[in-house]
């Protein structure tokens, strides 16, 4: 089944895609509803990036491996326009390693997703202007790239509020429920272009030999391939195939020490983000 799943941290912010799909509640486990076409289902995790990286991961355990998982929900921002819909393009969580997502569709709004524990606030905002900030999205992908290819995880988020305050954010949702028709039909294209790329095996084939015959040549450790598979990924999105392809044919052995010479390799890629 091309099952479709959308990923919610609050029934407020799932209601009104309840609604557009005629989804119903799961009578054993409230907190799944699934669609009349039985091609798409919801889950609503709870707030919290431990909250939605458990409910999503026993999900995926558990149920039929769907072809797209899409987390929808609100986000906060002190520069972003307020009242406006992006996509994740990377998505980070205070130390830990920061993820970057695979850029689908090139002409939609992108911006970092930042992870929190608690509301950030603006001052907190006002350090990044320009990111993002929830409390779900981190874990849900931490959960979700054990199960499924990079590009099978993708992130829309609505502006809003510019402070994390509950008045700002429960004024901004009728802003939000006018908007979600719209980020559905956003949903089910970026649906039908994932479904298209299994007639592009050979094409992603080539691409993995050629990296894991880069990893091996440069002796890159299991974390180092995880991270430069991400990075170059987002980069072939972007539109820069020629340099992952002339990356991919060079050495670096010329750097004996393998942090040093996997730093280089990062400083190489940087030049183009």
């Amino acid at each position: 089944m091309n099952e479709l799943l959308l990923v919610f941290a609050t029934i407020q912010e799932a209601k009104p895609f309840i609604e557009i799909t005629d989804a119903k509640s799961n009578r054993k486990r409230p907190f799944i509803h699934t669609a009349t076409d039985e091609n798409t289902s919801i889950l609503i995790t709870g707030i919290g990036v431990f909250n939605a990286s458990i409910r999503l991961t026993e999900y995926l355990s558990t149920q039929p491996l769907p072809s797209l998982v899409v987390n929808v929900g609100l986000a906060g921002s002190f520069g972003l326009i307020q009242g406006q819909w992006y996509k994740a393009s990377a998505i980070s969580y205070y130390d830990s390693k920061t993820h970057y997502t695979d850029i689908i569709c090139r002409e939609e709004k992108y911006a970092h997703l930042h992870t929190v524990n608690t509301p950030a606030d603006k001052v907190k905002m006002a350090e990044n202007p320009n990111w993002m900030y929830d409390m779900e999205a981190y874990g849900l992908f931490a959960s979700a790239r054990y199960f499924l290819n990079h590009h099978q995880f993708q992130i829309f988020k609505y502006i809003s509020d510019r402070d994390g305050t509950l008045v700002s954010i429960k004024n901004s949702l009728s802003g939000y429920t006018d908007l979600c028709p719209m980020v559905w039909s956003g949903v089910k294209q970026l649906f039908q272009k994932i479904m298209s790329f299994k007639n592009d095996e050979s094409t992603m084939h080539s691409f993995r030999d050629k990296f894991e015959v880069f990893c091996t040549k440069n002796r890159l450790s299991f974390s180092q391939k995880n991270l430069l598979m991400e990075r170059l990924t987002y980069l072939k999105n972007l539109g820069f195939k020629e340099v992952v392809d002339t990356l991919l044919q060079k050495s670096y052995r010329e750097f004996t020490d393998r942090d040093r010479r996997f730093a280089e390799i990062l400083n190489e890629l940087n030049k183009y983000e």
